[in-house]
């Protein structure tokens, strides 16, 4: 199973999550297939311009540096929210068995018949 998410189906294109020591960057990535016929995956790799807008010698990933793990989550919060995405809020949990708590829930089987009991 391939980590790209795939963006452009016809010539299978996308983007990976990739982290470096504790940077977490987007990177440009594409599955292919090689010879013998086995699905691989490859970053996108680029030559940056210098300052007189002529190519550098060395190329490197085409990628955009997201932050620690922490600001990349929140980097990402924010783009989706101006793409209009409502984020879910916190998932709350039921308090089974706390009667008298807001949002108690109540318990399965009803009350036992006290009257009963064979003791």
């Amino acid at each position: 199973m391939s980590d790209i998410i795939i963006t452009n189906e016809k010539y299978r294109r996308g983007f990976k999550l990739d982290a470096y020591g504790d940077i977490y960057s987007l990177v440009a990535a594409r599955e292919y297939t090689d010879k013998s016929g086995e699905t691989k995956e490859a970053m996108e790799w680029a030559f940056p311009q210098d300052k007189d807008r002529n190519p550098r010698e060395k190329a490197i990933p085409v990628k955009i540096e997201l932050g620690t793990k922490d600001q990349a989550i929140k980097h990402l919060r924010d783009v989706l929210e101006q793409l209009g995405a409502e984020l879910p809020g916190p998932e709350r949990l039921p308090d089974y068995g706390q009667p008298g708590k807001p949002g108690s829930y109540p318990i399965e089987g009803g009350n036992p018949e006290y009257d009963s009991i064979p003791f």
